[in-house]
Formats: structure tokens, C-alpha cells, sequence
């Protein structure tokens, strides 16, 4: 029977190390946690904004699609000026303030009441979620430097179960509840996690 390839054994060793360094660093899993809900945060944007605009204000579905659209370009924007923003402000308060402004603009979605206000609060959320997202990564991948991979791999799943757990959590609340309720819930999920960044996660 043939040998198990050397390689093969140094990538399982890695990977098992890899692990284990994530996993038993709090600020890392302070980081996986914080990372869960503030995706989790996000799917108010995400899977409820467009239904919340079609039902609240009977909105057309070209006139959802034209706010949906420019909602993802004021998140790809606040990305592209991420960089200078954490040149100016440094990497953590960057990290810390501006997804804990989204998560607020997530709660006020739903919450102002005022059309045209909504749309601004709209935009702002994922603006502010897109200037945060460059740094929270950079931040994340700094923890353990010798397992930025493991870092990122972890960060990744995270991701999607916080997106699931905010879809589902979306869903349960709309059933019982209202969607002033959703903004509230999915909206303080961001600022606890902006909260869990601030306390435990380290700006190595």
C-alpha cells in the first residue's frame, strides 16, 4: 500500500494547526462572532429592503430595482475610499465606527417613517458597511499572521452562517412581528458586533 504523499501530511498538519490557533485566540473568535452578526445585520439589505420598500410604499419593481442598484454602488463606492479613510482614522476605529453606523442605519430602515428619509438611510447603511468591510478583513487577517488562510477561510464560513442565521431571523420576525421589529433586531445585531470588535478583538 502506497505511502501517504509528503505533502499531502504537511497541508492535514497545517490545516489541523491552523485550527486550532484559530479557535483558541479570542480576539479571533471575537472576530468570527462579530463577523456572524454583522452579516447577519447585513440581510436586512440584503433579502428584506427590496419587499419592505414593495409593501410599505407600493413601490414598483423598477423603481425597487433602480434603489437596489444604487444602494450596491454606494457599497462599492464607501469600498474603493476604505483605504484612505483608514490612512486618516487608523484601522480599528474604522472597523469599530463604521459597521456600528450601518447596523444604525440598518435599525432606522424600517423605523423613520418618512419616505425620502428611508432612501437616504437606505443608501447610508451600505455605504458605511462598504467603507468598514476593507478594514474588517484586514483586521481579521492580522490576528494570527501565520494562519491569515485559516483566518480567512473561517471568516468566509462565518459569513454565510451569519447570513443564513440574519435570513431566517428576517423570516421568523416578519411571521410574529413586524418589519419595524426586523430593524431593530437584524440593526443591533451590527452594533453588537461593532461592540465585540471594540472589547476583544486586538489591532495587531
Amino acid at each position: 500500500m502506497p505511502e501517504p504523499d509528503v505533502g499531502d501530511r504537511r497541508t492535514r498538519v497545517n490545516l489541523t494547526d491552523g485550527i486550532k490557533a484559530v479557535m483558541t485566540n479570542r480576539s479571533a473568535v471575537s472576530c468570527l462572532i462579530s463577523t456572524i452578526l454583522r452579516m447577519a445585520s447585513f440581510q436586512l439589505i440584503l433579502s428584506y429592503s427590496a419587499s419592505y420598500f414593495r409593501q410599505h410604499f407600493m413601490l414598483s419593481r423598477e423603481i425597487t430595482s433602480i434603489l437596489i442598484t444604487i444602494s450596491a454602488l454606494c457599497f462599492t463606492f464607501g469600498s474603493l475610499i476604505s483605504g484612505r479613510v483608514v490612512q486618516k482614522f487608523g484601522r480599528k476605529r474604522v472597523t469599530v465606527i463604521f459597521p456600528l453606523l450601518a447596523g444604525v442605519f440598518f435599525g432606522l430602515l424600517t423605523n423613520v417613517g418618512n419616505q425620502w428619509l428611508t432612501y437616504v438611510v437606505y443608501f447610508l447603511g451600505p455605504f458605511c458597511m462598504g467603507i468598514g468591510t476593507p478594514s474588517v478583513v484586514s483586521l481579521f487577517l492580522e490576528q494570527i499572521p501565520s494562519y491569515r488562510s485559516s483566518m480567512m477561510a473561517f471568516n468566509t464560513a462565518f459569513g454565510n452562517m451569519g447570513g443564513a442565521i440574519g435570513a431566517a431571523l428576517g423570516g421568523a420576525i416578519l411571521l410574529w412581528s413586524s418589519y419595524s421589529s426586523l430593524g431593530i433586531v437584524l440593526g443591533s445585531l451590527g452594533v453588537f458586533g461593532s461592540i465585540l470588535i471594540y472589547f476583544f478583538v486586538k489591532d495587531t
